[in-house]
């Protein structure tokens, strides 16, 4: 799928680049070099700390990757991802929808502003059957006959002029429809903007709860460790009361972030 190639593609990228990073550092140090002597000569010569920097460098970037193919993993798995939150809140917000309303309202009251120019024709008609014995309007007398009489008429009209009314009116409605429609565009960007920041907060939040579990977790460790030393004789109580203070202090930071 795009997804796969996509997380491959940015995995190698990263590997790539770490390998890279290593490899300046490998040239550094002089390790392409055959003579062990000269090898350790400039390895005592390089700084331990350039040294450090350099893999971190590279872990990072490895770190890097790995997370951004983890996370385009989950998105398969149920996870939704940023793009469907977006799509999502697109189709269903109600500020949205109501902006869509809005201009679709606009839009009738300016097509009939536009449509109020065209003049007003109407048109009638009228037939009439008579049988049997009835008067004659020609004549004024009795006559038995049959008779068939018809009339039609058209009329039409257009305003000329108005103090300028229908025109104040057609341009005010054009406005109001070119505005709503800016408006709709305004409410997306609204909302993907809100959409973008939550989804964020809750990837910071999860990352702020997996912190705070990995220290309470290393803080345990640590008060088992100690309290078997202080039960050798090897440490004093107050070590193993300043340690349990602390992790009771991380399981707080834990339910605060589970909260």
């Amino acid at each position: 799928s795009d997804t796969g190639r996509f997380s491959l593609k940015n995995l190698c990228f990263a590997v790539f680049t770490a390998v890279s990073v290593l490899a300046h550092a490998w040239q550094q140090v002089g390790l392409s070099t055959s003579k062990p002597t000269i090898f350790m000569q400039r390895l005592k010569l390089t700084s331990m700390k350039t040294l450090r920097k350099l893999f971190l460098n590279a872990s990072l970037f490895l770190g890097a990757a790995v997370a951004m193919a983890q996370s385009q993993a989950q998105s398969n798995d149920g996870t939704w991802s940023l793009r469907e939150c977006v799509e999502y809140a697109m189709v269903n917000n109600l500020t949205i929808k109501r902006s869509e309303l809005q201009s679709r309202n606009n839009e009738v009251a300016y097509f009939q502003s536009k449509m109020a120019f065209l003049p007003t024709v109407n048109g009638n008609g009228r037939i009439a059957w008579n049988f049997g014995r009835f008067i004659d309007p020609t004549t004024n007398q009795f006559i038995n006959q049959n008779t068939q009489t018809g009339n039609f008429g058209l009329n039409g009209s257009v305003l000329l002029f108005q103090g300028e009314q229908q025109v104040n009116t057609f341009k005010q409605n054009e406005k109001a429809f070119r505005a709503s429609v800016e408006d709709i565009r305004q409410s997306r960007y609204d909302v993907s903007l809100t959409v973008a920041v939550n989804y964020l907060a809750v990837l910071q939040n999860q990352e702020l709860l997996n912190v705070a579990q990995n220290q309470a977790d290393i803080s345990r460790a640590q008060v088992e460790r100690t309290e078997k030393l202080v039960k050798a004789g090897s440490l004093p109580q107050t070590n193993l009361l300043d340690l349990q203070a602390q992790y009771a202090n991380e399981q707080l930071n834990v339910t605060t972030a589970l909260n």
